[in-house]
Parts: C-alpha cells; structure tokens; sequence
C-alpha cells in the first residue's frame, strides 16, 4: 500500500466481551475504536478490510477483519484464541496496522482434537466456522464449532496459497485436512472385562500368616521344598503297639541276631 493509504496504530489488548456473539469471539474479527474509522475513511483502503495484528514483545503477528467500531477509545477487543497465539500479557499493547492480502486458493489444516474425526459432515461444519474469518495465517491455532453436538474442536493452518497470509472472502478456496487416526470408542463390555480381569489379577487370598497352639512354625505351600516325586506309596508309616514298643516295618533293616535275642528275652518269662 501506498504511505498515504496505510493505517497503523498502536492500542491496548482487551479480550472480546462475552456480550459478543460467540460466533464473533470464535472468528478472527476485531472491535476497533470510532477513530479508527474515521482514520480509514480519509485512506485509499478498499474493503473488506484486512489488518495485521503484531505484539512487538516477541514479535509474533497474526491477521483479522473488524467486526464493529465501538472499542473504547486506545483499544482493540481480540478473540481469545488470538491473544493466546500472539502470547499478548493482560493489557499490553498491539500494533494494528492495514494489510492487503490475496484471495485464498488453497488451505491445509490439522486437526488437533482427535474426536474431529467424529464430524458427519466436515465440509459444512467448516464452511459454517469460517464465514466469521477474513483472513487465515500460517501458524495460527483455531477453534471450530460443531453446532449439532455443541463441541469445540482445535484446528491448526498448516500452510496457505499463494502466500502464508490470506483472504479468505468470496474466493474459491481449496481446503485440505490432515486428519488424525479415528480412536476406537470404548464399548461397556470391553471396559467391564478389563476391570474385572484387573480385580482378578490383583486379588490373592489366604495372605496372612497364620499361627499354631502349640508355638511351632507354620508350614507354608512356599517354604515347603517342592518334591519331584508325587506318587503316591501306601503304609509308609511307623506304627506303635500297647506295649509302647515300637513295631517295625517290613522293610526295615532288624537282622536275625537282634530278632533272635528278642524272642528269647521274652521266653525267659514264661513260667515252667
């Protein structure tokens, strides 16, 4: 633009009130202050206007349309999600200056709400969001509405054509969209069985340590040494006579003196 057809001003940064529609808050439009038109109006500026929005703190600059001209006086009302992009401190100050920018012949856009990918009809619910922008910017972070189901959903302009700003009224424009992997939704049986899978698991009785009457040590399944040999043998007992004398077993070891010396003990005692 020509120095004479230029308008450039610095203002303080306020939010959108919420008394805005919130079509308004969602798009990329300003409310700038009465003088400001009054500026443009001695200005070879041709419409829709078009500004640069520029915080010189980190030098971060996005593009927007106005809305209306009944800010108050030194300031600029901007959507939330464009001060959040700019990084704009609450009431620091802007730079608005007149831009004239390119019509739109190709966008690309990702999606960084996964549950975008649940849209029925991504082509309208676009159309619809952006008739409330004049202007996209590379870099810039979105909302976008969903009317039917009143969800909000995060957009990211990946690229613009033919330049990295744009205007994107009454012009043909391509829009591609980088969608992401459509998640599974979870169903009430798969998320029944995972928990009581997890309940199962986790859950193990009989944990305590339990004590004997008379003092000993109680025998565990895991302090027990584990036996390789689980056959089963019948009578591998000892048993005890009403004597108190042992008996002993067929296979052990008494050997013919000892049985010998045995019985004779006990003939000694048979009377004559």
């Amino acid at each position: 633009q020509p120095p004479n057809s230029k308008f450039t001003e610095t203002y303080k940064c306020v939010p959108l009130s919420k008394s805005v529609q919130k079509n308004i808050q969602r798009g990329g439009k300003l409310l700038l202050p009465s003088s400001a038109l009054e500026q443009i109006s001695f200005l070879d500026i041709s419409t829709p206007f078009m500004f640069k929005v520029t915080n010189n703190i980190n030098g971060r600059s996005t593009h927007a349309g106005v809305y209306e001209f009944t800010a108050q006086a030194g300031e600029v009302c901007v959507p939330q999600w464009m001060i959040k992009n700019l990084g704009i401190p609450l009431r620091g100050s802007v730079v608005v200056e007149s831009v004239s920018l390119p019509a739109a012949t190709f966008c690309r856009l990702e999606p960084l709400t996964r549950n975008f990918a649940y849209i029925s009809d991504v082509k309208t619910v676009m159309e619809e969001n952006l008739k409330y922008f004049t202007c996209l910017t590379e870099g810039d972070t979105l909302f976008i509405h969903e009317s039917n189901m009143n969800q909000m959903y995060k957009v990211k302009v990946l690229e613009t054509k033919p330049e990295s700003a744009v205007g994107v009224l009454d012009c043909d424009m391509e829009v591609e969209l980088s969608m992401p992997e459509k998640p599974k939704r979870p169903t009430r049986n798969s998320s029944l069985e995972k928990q009581q899978s997890k309940i199962q698991t986790n859950f193990r009785p009989f944990q305590g340590q339990g004590q004997r009457i008379d003092g000993g040590e109680v025998k565990t399944p895991d302090s027990e040494p584990k036996k390789d040999d689980t056959s089963f043998v019948p009578f591998k007992g000892k048993g005890y006579s009403l004597k108190n004398r042992k008996h002993k077993h067929e296979n052990d070891n008494d050997g013919p003196q000892k049985k010998k010396s045995r019985l004779n003990k006990d003939d000694s005692n048979i009377p004559n």
